[in-house]
Protein backbone atom coordinates (compact mmCIF):
# COMPACT_ATOMS: atom_id res chain seq x y z
CA UNK A 1 0.00 0.00 0.00
CA UNK A 2 1.49 3.46 -1.22
CA UNK A 3 2.08 6.19 1.95
CA UNK A 4 3.50 9.79 1.82
CA UNK A 5 5.17 11.09 4.74
CA UNK A 6 7.26 13.89 5.62
CA UNK A 7 10.62 13.73 7.16
CA UNK A 8 13.69 15.75 6.87
CA UNK A 9 11.70 18.63 4.77
CA UNK A 10 11.13 15.86 2.06
CA UNK A 11 7.95 14.10 1.44
CA UNK A 12 8.80 10.31 1.47
CA UNK A 13 7.20 7.94 -0.86
CA UNK A 14 7.30 4.33 0.31
CA UNK A 15 5.14 1.17 0.02
CA UNK A 16 4.48 -0.95 3.22
CA UNK A 17 3.10 -4.47 3.00
CA UNK A 18 3.01 -8.06 5.09
CA UNK A 19 3.18 -8.83 8.74
CA UNK A 20 6.43 -10.14 10.29
CA UNK A 21 9.91 -9.29 10.45
CA UNK A 22 11.14 -5.81 9.32
CA UNK A 23 12.59 -6.06 5.88
CA UNK A 24 13.53 -2.97 3.82
CA UNK A 25 14.76 -2.47 0.41
CA UNK A 26 16.44 0.52 -0.82
CA UNK A 27 17.31 1.05 -4.70
CA UNK A 28 20.24 2.29 -6.62
CA UNK A 29 20.96 5.54 -8.38
CA UNK A 30 18.53 6.72 -11.37
CA UNK A 31 16.16 4.02 -10.44
CA UNK A 32 13.01 3.51 -7.87
CA UNK A 33 11.59 1.37 -5.40
CA UNK A 34 9.92 -0.14 -8.30
CA UNK A 35 12.62 -2.94 -9.03
CA UNK A 36 12.06 -4.80 -5.96
CA UNK A 37 8.34 -5.25 -7.12
CA UNK A 38 9.34 -8.53 -7.33
CA UNK A 39 10.93 -8.98 -4.32
CA UNK A 40 8.11 -7.68 -2.21
CA UNK A 41 5.39 -9.64 -3.24
CA UNK A 42 7.01 -12.65 -2.76
CA UNK A 43 9.03 -11.78 0.54
CA UNK A 44 5.77 -10.09 2.22
CA UNK A 45 4.30 -13.36 2.79
CA UNK A 46 6.60 -14.08 5.46
CA UNK A 47 7.72 -10.21 6.18
CA UNK A 48 6.61 -6.58 6.99
CA UNK A 49 7.94 -5.46 3.67
CA UNK A 50 8.80 -1.98 3.39
CA UNK A 51 10.02 -0.29 0.14
CA UNK A 52 11.21 3.27 0.02
CA UNK A 53 11.86 5.95 -3.07
CA UNK A 54 15.28 7.81 -2.06
CA UNK A 55 14.88 11.41 -3.02
CA UNK A 56 15.02 12.36 -6.63
CA UNK A 57 13.75 9.16 -6.97
CA UNK A 58 10.48 7.89 -8.17
CA UNK A 59 7.92 9.51 -6.47
CA UNK A 60 9.86 11.26 -3.84
CA UNK A 61 10.68 14.55 -4.96
CA UNK A 62 14.21 16.11 -5.70
CA UNK A 63 15.15 18.33 -2.19
CA UNK A 64 19.00 19.45 -1.67
CA UNK A 65 19.77 17.77 1.02
CA UNK A 66 23.34 16.19 2.29
CA UNK A 67 23.36 12.27 2.84
CA UNK A 68 23.39 12.50 6.23
CA UNK A 69 19.71 14.44 5.92
CA UNK A 70 18.60 11.05 3.48
CA UNK A 71 20.01 8.65 6.17
CA UNK A 72 18.34 10.28 9.10
CA UNK A 73 14.77 10.50 6.90
CA UNK A 74 15.07 6.68 6.73
CA UNK A 75 15.72 6.28 9.88
CA UNK A 76 12.87 8.36 11.18
CA UNK A 77 10.79 6.14 8.24
CA UNK A 78 11.44 3.10 9.94
CA UNK A 79 11.05 3.70 13.55
CA UNK A 80 7.84 5.74 12.56
CA UNK A 81 6.73 2.39 11.07
CA UNK A 82 7.93 0.38 13.91
CA UNK A 83 10.80 -1.18 10.81
CA UNK A 84 13.85 -1.66 13.56
CA UNK A 85 15.65 -3.81 13.99
CA UNK A 86 15.34 -4.53 10.30
CA UNK A 87 17.22 -6.52 7.78
CA UNK A 88 18.12 -4.20 4.86
CA UNK A 89 18.82 -5.21 1.38
CA UNK A 90 20.43 -2.73 -0.45
CA UNK A 91 21.76 -2.07 -3.97
CA UNK A 92 24.10 0.69 -5.43
CA UNK A 93 23.21 3.63 -3.63
CA UNK A 94 20.68 2.17 -1.36
CA UNK A 95 23.63 -0.16 -0.18
CA UNK A 96 25.57 3.06 1.33
CA UNK A 97 22.44 4.82 2.42
CA UNK A 98 22.15 0.88 4.68
CA UNK A 99 25.05 1.04 5.91
CA UNK A 100 25.35 4.53 6.89
CA UNK A 101 21.77 3.58 9.00
CA UNK A 102 24.10 0.93 10.38
CA UNK A 103 27.29 3.24 10.76
CA UNK A 104 24.87 5.84 12.77
CA UNK A 105 22.24 3.71 14.73
CA UNK A 106 23.49 0.48 14.46
CA UNK A 107 20.66 -0.68 16.83
CA UNK A 108 18.17 -0.19 14.19
CA UNK A 109 19.65 -2.62 12.38
CA UNK A 110 19.06 -6.84 12.06
CA UNK A 111 21.48 -7.33 9.19
CA UNK A 112 22.81 -5.79 6.01
CA UNK A 113 22.57 -7.25 2.51
CA UNK A 114 24.34 -5.50 -0.66
CA UNK A 115 23.70 -6.13 -4.01
CA UNK A 116 25.81 -4.25 -6.24
CA UNK A 117 26.98 -2.29 -3.63
CA UNK A 118 30.76 -0.46 -2.90
CA UNK A 119 31.11 1.46 0.14
CA UNK A 120 32.72 4.55 -1.83
CA UNK A 121 31.50 5.96 -5.10
CA UNK A 122 34.93 8.35 -5.79
CA UNK A 123 38.46 7.10 -5.69
CA UNK A 124 40.56 8.25 -2.46
CA UNK A 125 43.77 7.97 -0.71
CA UNK A 126 42.30 5.42 1.55
CA UNK A 127 40.25 3.39 -1.03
Amino acid sequence: MPFYKTFTNIDWYYELEGEGEPLVFLHGWGVNSGIWRQQAKHFCRGYKVLVVDLPGHGQTQYHTITFEDMVYGLIDIMTFLDMVPATIVGSSLGGLVSFKVYDVCPEKVKALVFVGSQPRFAKSEDY
